[in-house]
Formats: C-alpha cells, sequence, structure tokens
C-alpha cells in the first residue's frame, strides 16, 4: 500500500464475530488500519456516547465495510434507526469508499417482509412506521431467534434502504456469510480503490471562519430582535408582523447561522397555543416548501411532542420515529422535512405550561442531530429571540 488506509468495519458483533475478525486479520496484514467498536484501541473520548464516538470514528476512516447479517443491534437516538444504519450514513455523507455485504438468507427474509409490510400498509395507512413493525414481529415467519435474529422488520428497512442507495456494485446482496467469501470482495474492492484514499480531516481555518460568520449573523437578527421588541411594546408594530419579520430574518441568515447549504430547504414557523391545538402564527420557508398552515394538537407532530414534555426536541430523520404521523403527510413532505428543531417557549408569568413553540427543520438528514451540536444550540438562542418578541406585547400577545 502506498499510504497507510483506515478502515471503519460496521455490523452487529454478536452474530458476525468470526467475520470481523477475519477480516480485521487480513486487513491488517496488508497495512491497513482496521477500526472495531470492541477493539481495545478504538479511539474513544471523555463525554461522547459509544454511539457517538462511532460516527465520529467512521468520519476519520477512509473506507467503509458494512456487513449486515439478520440482527438489527441497538437503536440510535430513539430514532428507529440502528446505530449500523446510522453509521452508514454518516459513510454516505462524508463520501467514504462504501463496501457492503448483506447475506443472501437475509436479503430473502427482507424481501418477503417488503412485500408483506406493502400489505399491511395498505390495510392501515394511518398506522406509524414503528406499529407496522410491531405487526411483522407478531408474525411467526419474522419473529425474534436467539441468537441470530432481531427484529428483522427494522433490518428489511435498512436493506430496502442499502438498494436505493447504491449507485454502483458496492452493495453484495448475496454473501454467503463465510469469512473468507468476505475478505475476498472486500479486498478486490479495495485493490481497484487504493487510489482514491484521502485524507477528511477539515482545515482548522474553514472551521473558524464558518464560526465567525455564525457569530456575526446570530448579532445582526438579535439586533433586529430587539428592535421589533421596541416597536411591538409601543405599539408601532402588532406582534404578528413582527413574528413574520423576524422569521423572514433568520431565513435571510439561514446559511451563516444555521449551516445551510444551496441544496437544503429551510422551514421556521412559530406556533401559538390555543387550548390543545397548536397554531401558525408566523412563519418562513423556502419557496419550494408549500404553504399549508396546518395545525397540531400538543402531543401530535414534533412541535407537538416538545410542548407536551416542555423541553427542545431535536430529531435527525423524523420520518422513522413517533414524531411521523402518516396519515397527516403530504406527498412531498418525506423530502422537505427530515431533519428539526422544536423548542417550546412560554413568555406570560404563571403559566401552566409553554405558550407555543419555535420548530426549525431541514430537508437536509442529520442537520439537526444532537442537542449539544451548535446548529441546535443556536436554534435555541432564535427560540429565545421569539420569546422575547412575544414578552414585549404584554397583554396584547
Amino acid at each position: 500500500m502506498s499510504q497507510r488506509l483506515v478502515v471503519f468495519l460496521s455490523s452487529t458483533v454478536e452474530d458476525l464475530d468470526a467475520a470481523r475478525r477475519a477480516i480485521r486479520d487480513a486487513l491488517e496484514a496488508r497495512g491497513a488500519d482496521v477500526r472495531t467498536s470492541e477493539a481495545p484501541d478504538f479511539p474513544v473520548e471523555p463525554g461522547v456516547t459509544s454511539h457517538d464516538a462511532c460516527l465520529r470514528a467512521v468520519r476519520g476512516a477512509h473506507v467503509f465495510v458494512l456487513l449486515v447479517g439478520s440482527r438489527f443491534g441497538g437503536e440510535y437516538q430513539r430514532q428507529n434507526k440502528s446505530i449500523t444504519w446510522r453509521e452508514w450514513e454518516e459513510a454516505m455523507d462524508a463520501k467514504l469508499l462504501p463496501i457492503v455485504l448483506v447475506r443472501a438468507d437475509t436479503n430473502a427474509l427482507a424481501r418477503a417482509l417488503g412485500a408483506e409490510r406493502a400489505a399491511l400498509v395498505r390495510r392501515f395507512p394511518d398506522e406509524r412506521v414503528v406499529d407496522i413493525d410491531a405487526r411483522l414481529r407478531a408474525d411467526p415467519r419474522f419473529a425474534d431467534a436467539k441468537p441470530d435474529r432481531h427484529n428483522l422488520p427494522g433490518v428489511q428497512r435498512f436493506i430496502d434502504t442499502l438498494r436505493k442507495g447504491h449507485v454502483d456494485n458496492w452493495v453484495h446482496l448475496d454473501w454467503d456469510g463465510t469469512p473468507g467469501e468476505a475478505v475476498r470482495r472486500i479486498d478486490a474492492r479495495l485493490t481497484a480503490a487504493l487510489a482514491v484514499a484521502r485524507a477528511k480531516e477539515r482545515p482548522a481555518l474553514e472551521t473558524a471562519e464558518r464560526e465567525r460568520l455564525r457569530l456575526v449573523a446570530t448579532q445582526e437578527v438579535s439586533a433586529l430582535a430587539a428592535r421589533l421588541a421596541v416597536h411591538v411594546a409601543t405599539g408601532e408594530r402588532t406582534l404578528a408582523d413582527a413574528a413574520g419579520l423576524l422569521l423572514a430574518g433568520f431565513a435571510l441568515h439561514a446559511g451563516d447561522l444555521l449551516g445551510y447549504g444551496a441544496d437544503d430547504r429551510h422551514n421556521f414557523v412559530v406556533y401559538r397555543r390555543d387550548g390543545d391545538v397548536l397554531k401558525v402564527s408566523a412563519r418562513a420557508a423556502h419557496p419550494a416548501i408549500p404553504v399549508h398552515g396546518r395545525s397540531w394538537r400538543v402531543g401530535q407532530g414534533h412541535v407537538g411532542l416538545s410542548v407536551s414534555r416542555d423541553r427542545l426536541l431535536v430529531g435527525g430523520d423524523i420520518r422513522h420515529g413517533d414524531a411521523w404521523i402518516p396519515a397527516e403527510a403530504r406527498p412531498a413532505d418525506g423530502d422537505h422535512y427530515v431533519s428539526a428543531v422544536s423548542v417550546p417557549f412560554t413568555f406570560r408569568a404563571g403559566a401552566a405550561g409553554p405558550d407555543g413553540a419555535l420548530i426549525v427543520t431541514s430537508s437536509r438528514l442529520d442537520h439537526f442531530r444532537t442537542p449539544s451540536q451548535i446548529e441546535v444550540l443556536t436554534v435555541g438562542t432564535l427560540a429565545n429571540m421569539v420569546t422575547m418578541l412575544h414578552a414585549s406585547a404584554g397583554e396584547r400577545a
């Protein structure tokens, strides 16, 4: 090898341990640096969960090797996806070289499951993904069986995503499950791809410039919020007018504030609570997103769950969890609303619960992922501005 290659090996461990050990031994014998989560030298940092440590390690690799058997594995952040699934998404986002082997018997089960899922969706069109999964797991054909089978419906959804996501011949759906065959296929792929191995670290200067632009944009929208609050307090503007202008300011600076790219679709909405219903009071969205003005009940949808729990709620992919309601979704919603942050706010003294919430969505997977992410913290700052604006209206709010 002309340079030391970093390979991240992703799979469930309990059922594929033999293949993992064989692959690691074979690639290390060829000079590669192989990262496996169970190894004592796996990179970890204090205060970082094991799942997030794996995602960080993925981004430090050149090659992503994925083995898929009949176990779903640990769920990632209540997203109804496994950590293995999330590692694959992270690898795709980081543009790693992918090599995916799916055991042939598992692929056959996935095809049968897919057909049964389609039939259940036709019978129960309003049920959530998790509810359909539960029905499938209750079917003896697809039930868990220790030690090799676990959450086959989840595995089926993952394999279906893999089938749709590949652009060349890097997904092999006919792996016989043996370590030797896995090593042979991986070795052949790597031999052809060594010339494209490259470092993935971003220059520190680029990161510093992004943070400088974020700070400048935050200062500008903060000054706008302060001016609008004065206008509302003195009666020069209505609260509704001022809230609309504030969200328009957020949208104008969306790239610098929250890292939206040219292909990302933003959506900023302020909801006000009216009894048990959250109604739109202000909105600023990407031109490609239709205006629906839909309301949500407290406890319903991403914004409704945030209000009912009275806490910030963030989801890297809201389409697979409790926040996604098929009966409420329009045909293009799955493309427009992928990741989201909802922040409840209260401006009335002695209020029994939140008066409303700010929700910010993105069409990009994992644009918003964890509460500690700088983009999510920035949304919290924007929500504080919305709260200040409402408080300035006093009893007129």
